[in-house]
């Protein structure tokens, strides 16, 4: 045995030291292996962990940004409501489109974790709803503002044209007043003479009369020519003035009153002459039925309410 024992070779020996160097080679690799894996999963881990915290970060600002965007399409929705009622459009589906609208931030208010799409999806389609509704507002407007313009435009033909009608008026007021005023009979060649008891005439020549020899005073006078003036009956009016300014009046006798200027004033003696434009002859004999009084008398004679004519004459 101890000769077994001591006989035993160097070449057994290194070999089994080189069995021990192995294994202790192998344990060792496999608990770094084993380390390793353990750092590698931890690292992973960590990575992962991060990657998570940095993405639910990233989802709660997206999220926060796309609940104030849509925020913000409520306002414009709210301002482009009031802009069509402004323009007295209707409102119906726009309203719906804004209940939808609070329905999806009621929908997205509160939650930690989004789907990025849908609310991508949800946005779009509100954008793009306020963009058509503002064009469809900046067309009304412009149809607006066209109508008003055309308005403008209407107001002011609308005053030209009021304007000529007051001018027309005005005209045409100043022509029936220069018509009104051509179309006043004129008696010419007006004559006084005297008719004694006889029925004898004075000369018509001779301007003075006997108060003596007055029993009927006659005036004749002309219509003169008058192409304006209607052809149908005048009624032409005799005033007798006497030198204090009374005027002969009997209702008796044929007097009355007539109105001229806005005023009535008495006449001595009426006759209707049915004016034909031909220069017709008109005479009046009026019967005082007493004495003449000494002075310088008067004829006035009136056409329709104008003064037409007039004579002087002396009583001695």
């Amino acid at each position: 045995m101890e000769n077994n024992q001591k006989g035993a070779t160097p070449g057994s020996e290194k070999k089994k030291t080189d069995v021990v160097k192995i294994v202790l080679i192998l344990l060792l690799l496999i608990s770094l292996g084993t380390g390793g894996y353990f750092i590698m999963s931890h690292v992973e881990k960590t990575e992962k962990i991060t990657a998570q915290e940095q993405e639910i970060k990233i989802t709660k600002n997206t999220l926060a940004d796309s609940l104030k965007i849509l925020h913000q399409l409520h306002l414009d929705f709210e301002r482009i409501k009031l802009e069509r009622e402004a323009l007295g459009l209707e409102n119906a589906s726009l309203d719906s489109t804004i209940a939808a609208l609070n329905a999806e931030v009621k929908k997205w208010q509160g939650k930690s974790a989004v789907n990025a799409r849908k609310l991508r999806e949800a946005i779009d389609k509100a954008t793009a709803e306020r963009d058509v509704q503002e064009k469809a507002i900046d067309v009304y407007k412009h149809r607006v503002d066209s109508l008003y313009a055309v308005r403008d435009s209407l107001m002011k033909d609308k005053q030209g044209l009021q304007d000529t009608i007051n001018v027309l008026k005005t005209s045409n007021t100043d022509l029936a007043e220069k018509v009104n005023i051509a179309s006043i009979l004129r008696a010419e060649n007006i004559t006084v003479v005297s008719i004694n008891k006889k029925g004898k005439e004075s000369l018509p020549l001779k301007p003075d009369l006997k108060a003596k020899s007055i029993d009927k005073l006659k005036v004749t006078f002309h219509m003169a020519d008058n192409k304006v003036a209607k052809k149908d009956k005048k009624q032409i009016m005799l005033r007798v003035v006497e030198p204090n300014g009374a005027v002969l009046f009997d209702m008796s006798t044929g007097g009355g009153f007539f109105m001229s200027d806005g005023k009535e004033i008495p006449y001595t003696s009426k006759e209707e002459v049915d004016f034909d434009n031909t220069h017709q002859k008109v005479s009046f004999i009026y019967v005082k039925g007493s004495p003449y009084k000494p002075g310088n008398y008067t004829v006035e004679i009136y056409g329709d309410g104008s003064l037409i004519g007039d004579k002087k004459f002396l009583v001695k």
